[in-house]
């Protein structure tokens, strides 16, 4: 999850043009006029090669750095922290691992949901794909 003020869209990945222009990437996909680079992860954060079958959506986010999307399997809107909303809670000093994107978690929909900020996951996608 990301903080809605930090989504430009939520787009689906037949839109996305395969290339490694970006490494890391698995491609672009055209968000408000801007090519975007397309990141897919695994569960455990790890970076894939390819676009899985299974992930049909890209949600575009906006940083002052860089502008990318991510891949995913299934995409909603929520605002966190709203009376309505879920509450995020942040991760324990003594959980939290050096590299994480995660900043907080919630629960939602009955499932524990990961949140970042979008300047948490470029630093991240730098670290981890950009400048392995």
């Amino acid at each position: 999850m990301f903080p809605q003020d930090q989504v430009l869209s939520i787009e689906l990945t037949h839109e996305v043009s395969l290339s490694d222009d970006v490494p890391g990437s698995i491609g672009t996909i055209k968000i408000t006029d801007l090519a975007c680079p397309v990141f897919a992860l695994t569960k455990d954060f790890e970076l894939l090669p390819n676009l899985p079958d299974n992930y049909h959506y890209c949600i575009g986010i906006y940083t002052e750095k860089m502008n990318f999307a991510l891949a995913c399997e299934m995409a909603t809107s929520c605002k966190l922290g709203d009376s309505d909303g879920p509450m995020p809670t942040p991760i324990a000093d003594c959980m939290r691992l050096p590299e994480t994107p995660l900043s907080s978690l919630t629960i939602y929909n009955d499932k524990l949901a990961m949140i970042s900020s979008a300047e948490r996951f470029v630093t991240y996608l730098e670290n981890k794909a950009i400048q392995p």
